[in-house]
């Protein structure tokens, strides 16, 4: 009895060490993170080495009761370390308990409508973009009057000057996005008008001396015809980061020439937006 009493008054004595939750979360096995606990214990007992000095001039009963003496004292100092690991565990699966509800709390909260109406903003911005759409009152549906696009300059467009400070293009206003969008659709038209006349480069000398003029004229009238390349913008969805008034996504930008119902030929590239909203 005298033993339980003086551990409890060594027990009320222990202080628990700061627990480094992140350390011990992030430990690859759980070996790990019992190492990484067992240095936070502070106070443990430790038994004194040499305590009892030499028993060389000790009689067998006497050696006998020291050795009784050691076993108590060691299984009381065993119960001591038990207690307080066991404490330190409790306290450790406690805190992570509430961090876990914490994660949790936060997930299952809805998004605010705030963020539901940008990230549609976004995703129409892009679709809009790659239809070309010239129509301003559709783009006032989504965008402010004083909107402000920044783009690299492309030197196979033609852009006007007033736009362009220092290395970059400034696109002032829904005028201006839908004279871009017009001028993108315009770049388009003519890649595929391109596209199909540089199909005649497919007749080698040989073979338009071998074809008949009447064929030649059925080949040309064919190759000459084309369809309008499409453009499509795709966003990496596990790219979004979306906080308070700036989202921020990778968009992949792809060109398909479609022949026959088919696409024939497809280039793409790929970019990192940032939008900010007020």
């Amino acid at each position: 009895m005298n033993d339980m009493v003086e551990e409890e008054a060594d027990m009320g004595t222990y202080s628990a060490a700061n627990i480094d939750i992140d350390a011990i979360a992030s430990a690859k096995s759980l070996g790990d993170a019992m190492r990484l606990l067992a240095p936070q214990l502070e106070g443990l007992p430790r038994r004194s080495r040499g305590k009892y000095g030499k028993r060389k001039h000790l009689s067998a009963e006497e050696k006998a009761e020291l050795t009784r003496r050691r076993n108590r004292e060691n299984a009381r100092s065993t119960r001591m370390r038990r207690k307080m690991y066991i404490k330190h565990l409790q306290d450790v699966a406690e805190k992570l308990q509430k961090r876990h509800e914490e994660i949790n709390a936060k997930m299952a909260k809805p998004p605010p409508d705030g963020y539901s109406r940008q990230r549609e903003a976004a995703r129409c911005f892009f679709l809009m973009r790659g239809n070309c759409v010239t129509n301003i009152d559709k783009w006032l549906q989504i965008l402010s009057p004083q909107i402000i696009l920044t783009l690299p300059v492309t030197p196979y467009r033609t852009f006007p000057a007033s736009e362009l400070q220092n290395t970059i293009r400034r696109i002032i206003g829904i005028s201006s996005i839908a004279n871009d969008c017009a001028s993108l659709q315009s770049f388009l038209s003519d890649l595929g008008q391109r596209r199909a006349l540089t199909k005649e480069d497919y007749l080698s000398s040989g073979e338009k001396e071998k074809t008949s003029y009447r064929q030649r004229d059925t080949l040309s009238s064919r190759h000459l015809s084309y369809n309008t390349p499409l453009l499509t913008f795709q966003v990496d969805q596990g790219s979004i980061v979306h906080s308070n008034n700036a989202y921020l996504c990778q968009w992949t930008a792809k060109i398909s020439c479609i022949e026959d119902d088919e696409i024939q030929v497809s280039i793409s590239h790929t970019g990192m937006a940032r939008i900010l909203f007020f």
